[in-house]
């Protein structure tokens, strides 16, 4: 096999891998461990960590062996790439890294099924959570409690997602 049909095999293997960890990842948000068991789940954690790896090696020794052999053009293309590859999955990680999870027992305040969201009004602002609306034909604003899990991100502390949700008392 040649080195460009060696690279595309490599790319296109940890695309795939990608999409799996994607997947899981909305998946094992809502607690859905039937496609991945939660041991998969916990090994398809690594991937992002892995590809970045893989990819700033890859670049790197790519770098090199174009200065080495001062043929710049021949490998243009797939540095590029790496390169891109590189960056999104560093925009990626970072995300992730600002996301946080919180539990909390509230009542639900607002509805609104036309853009698919709950809004839950605490002492410091009001939390916007994006909801399925299979979960908001459910829940109901009579002052029912709820124990809620949802995720959101350090940017934006005022919005996040519903995971879990389960009538109290």
């Amino acid at each position: 096999m040649n080195e460009k049909n060696t690279s595309m095999l490599i790319i296109l293997t940890g695309l795939i891998l990608w999409l799996l960890y994607l997947c899981d990842a909305e998946m094992s948000r809502y607690g859905i461990y039937t496609i991945f068991s939660y041991n998969i789940h916990e090994v398809f954690a690594i991937i992002p960590l892995l590809s970045i790896i893989t990819t700033v090696i890859w670049l790197i020794s790519l770098i090199l062996n174009m200065i080495k052999e001062k043929e710049l053009k021949s490998n243009l293309f797939l540095a590029t790439l790496l390169f891109v590859l590189f960056i999104g999955q560093t925009m990626y990680l970072s995300d992730r890294f600002q996301t946080v999870s919180t539990s909390f027992v509230t009542n639900i305040d607002e509805i609104n099924t036309d853009k698919m969201e709950i809004i839950i009004k605490t002492d410091r602002y009001d939390v916007t959570l994006d909801c399925p609306m299979i979960v908001l034909n459910v829940l109901k604003t009579d002052g029912t409690e709820y124990g809620i899990t949802y995720e959101w991100n350090k940017r934006n502390p005022s919005r996040g997602k519903l995971c879990i949700v389960q009538s109290v008392g």
